[in-house]
């Protein structure tokens, strides 16, 4: 079986390679750098050498002769760039992977700040999104369509268990096309998105706004800069014609250009924004297009790609196969570099005094967006799709004794098992794992003394354990891997079954001074949205972190009891970590299916030692006093 050992092993083999090809084209681009300045010297001094010795006639030679060697010489130097410019990207790509598997993650810039919500059932209690997240550690997208998808598999995902294996399937299939995924982060890496930008983008495909109404008007637009042509030449040239019929022609031409400079210059200037970003979206389209998938997901994805849906009222067929969508947008990159030339001002007065130029290049674009304009949004969001399912790819690829979880039917009740469960987030060094199994099914209890294997048949577990034993954060293992498995992603555990729930948390509460909420009247409202889920009768499963720890034992104990007894229903399943061992007594009241587990300590050397193993049974252990002294507080009592 292949390690995470030989994962990194493998990276840094293509590390570098790549850090070596690119120290040879930095010295390749520094030489063509020289060339170039020589060639412009050299042609500078033979033009003039020429024109003193060899007379006027003769200049011209080395100034046509130098100016060929440069433009070859720019070319060559650009095509040496833009290999940098990969190549940098790779290295960047390579180096993120490692990071990946140690600490430095949590330095990765984006975090998916814009998706934390305190109000979300479980996203801000698990870190799926914020500092030191799922979300930073995972994400590998650069386009707006791929971080949102990505956030939505995260916190929203679509839980139907076909639709869960469909994303399996893909997710496999991609981690085992390493080269492939690392390819389409490269070319998403040169897009900087912004909302504004994206907003800007499918407005102009998708407006259904017409600058030309009627049809005859194109025809105008066509056929005057052709009479101009035609009268210029046979006025100028053949001297058939009076030389004031083009003339009037190009005053024409002069008053619609002013005309349209008005009325068209944001439009032109709103096309010309997808300059370069356009070419980039084409080289990714491309890039999927030529690759060939079997998972259902990513066929169909693909799919997406060719077709398109006409508007048109006299097409009464359904939608067609047409040209790739990278095809497509090679079109609309030809209709922004043609707009480009308006920036240079010499060009734009020539093209558009003779050409009509502008008119032409918003004709152009519009027939572009009648074909093809309203499913630009559906490749934009196609590509984020791939990137947010090569984002959960990359886990299977740098942990490759995770496993794919087998998704099971609530049909026979409720079930949630997982042996070797580990926290994703934690090193594989520090990492503790643990097994259990919750279920409210009517199975036969199976029981194992092994410590790493607890199975009950309970539907809620009751944790219990010292400070700093290790209780929330199995609660947060059990939480994060179970948002891995509904969005398709592998876990960190050896064994992971589990059924479809809804996924609710109550552990990191905080108050609220603007609106006058406490941290206990915070913690009520937020147990009450998880008992109201509870008459839905929808599966949901719960994980409650010390319950009710801003009021006094008494009433903590009451309503933590109260609480779980509303909770434990037949759809579903919970685990709560608490202090008080009053709670423990409920596995035998006979009014919930509970079980007890705990976490525990050893002392050595007036140190206090974790195991961060879960055993069942209730906690005989407590550290306060001994953490208390360890912290230098006096004990007078």
């Amino acid at each position: 079986m292949n390690t995470q050992e030989q994962y990194i092993r493998e990276i840094e083999i293509k590390l570098n390679t790549y850090t070596t090809h690119k120290s040879k084209l930095t010295k390749e681009s520094n030489l063509l750098s020289t060339i170039r300045l020589l060639i412009f010297v050299a042609g500078i001094a033979a033009t003039v050498l020429a024109y003193i010795f060899l007379g006027i006639a003769y200049a011209y030679i080395p100034i046509i002769l130098s100016s060929v060697a440069f433009i070859y010489a720019i070319i060559k130097h650009q095509t040496v760039i833009n290999k940098l410019d990969t190549l940098t990207n790779m290295i960047k790509i390579n180096q993120i992977c490692i990071d990946r598997t140690n600490l430095e993650w949590t330095k990765f810039p984006c975090k998916g700040d814009e998706y934390v919500s305190s109000e979300h059932p479980y996203s801000t209690d698990l870190d799926i999104f914020g500092n030191t997240s799922l979300y930073q550690w995972i994400n590998s997208t650069h386009t707006l369509c791929g971080k949102k998808y990505l956030s939505d598999l995260l916190k929203n995902p679509d839980n139907e268990i076909e639709a869960i294996i469909h994303r399996q399937k893909a997710i496999k299939e991609l981690s085992e096309k390493a080269d492939f995924c690392q390819q389409l982060q490269c070319e998403a890496m040169k897009i900087k998105d912004t909302s504004d930008m994206q907003k800007t983008i499918f407005n102009l495909a998708e407006s259904r706004t017409k600058l030309f109404e009627k049809s005859y008007i194109k025809e105008v637009f066509y056929l005057l800069p052709a009479l101009t042509l035609i009268s210029l030449v046979l006025a100028f040239l053949f001297k058939i014609i009076p030389t004031y019929i083009p003339a009037i022609l190009i005053v024409l031409h002069l008053v619609l250009i002013l005309f349209g400079f008005v009325r068209f210059k944001m439009i032109l200037e709103a096309i010309y924004t997808l300059k370069n970003k356009v070419a980039i979206y084409k080289n990714i389209l491309s890039l999927i297009e030529s690759e060939s998938f079997k998972s259902e997901l990513l066929v169909q994805l693909k799919s997406n790609l060719y077709l398109i849906h006409s508007n048109s009222k006299k097409n009464k067929y359904k939608p067609k196969v047409l040209l790739p969508a990278s095809k497509q947008i090679r079109v609309l990159e030809g209709i922004v570099n043609a707009i480009d030339l308006r920036y240079n001002p010499y060009i734009f007065v020539i093209l558009n005094v003779l050409f009509l130029w502008d008119f032409n290049c918003l004709i152009a674009f519009e027939e572009w967006k009648a074909k093809s304009g309203q499913n630009l949004r559906i490749w934009l969001e196609t590509i984020g799709q791939y990137e947010a399912l090569l984002s959960l790819a990359q886990i299977a690829q740098m942990n490759p004794d995770w496993v794919f979880p087998n998704i099971v039917s609530n049909e026979n009740g409720l079930y949630f098992s997982a042996k070797s469960l580990g926290h994703p987030l934690i090193v594989k060094k520090s990492r503790v794992s643990n097994s259990i199994t919750l279920s409210n099914s009517c199975e036969t209890k199976e029981k194992n003394n092994n410590q790493n294997k607890v199975i009950a048949d309970s539907n809620v577990g009751i944790i219990t354990g010292s400070n700093m034993s290790g209780k929330t954060t199995f609660l947060r293992t059990v939480g994060i891997n179970l948002v891995l498995a509904y969005a398709g992603a592998p876990v960190c555990a050896k064994h992971f079954s589990t059924s479809v729930m809804n996924i609710y948390t109550s552990m990191r509460i905080t108050d609220d001074l603007n609106s006058g909420i406490s941290t206990f009247y915070a913690e009520l409202l937020r147990i009450k949205l998880i008992v109201d889920a509870a008459k839905d009768k929808t599966p949901f499963i719960f994980l409650l972190d010390e319950i009710f720890r801003g009021t006094n034992s008494t009433d903590r104990v009451l309503g933590a009891k109260n609480v779980i007894l509303n909770l434990a229903k037949p759809w579903s399943l919970g685990l709560i970590s608490t202090h008080d061992f009053d709670l423990c007594k409920l596995d035998n009241d006979g009014k919930a299916n509970i079980s007890n587990y705990h976490f525990t300590e050893t002392y050595r050397n007036n140190e206090i030692i974790f195991d961060y193993r879960l055993r069942p049974g209730k906690c005989q252990t407590t550290n306060a006093r001994h953490l208390m002294r360890m912290v230098g507080i006096e004990l007078v009592e």
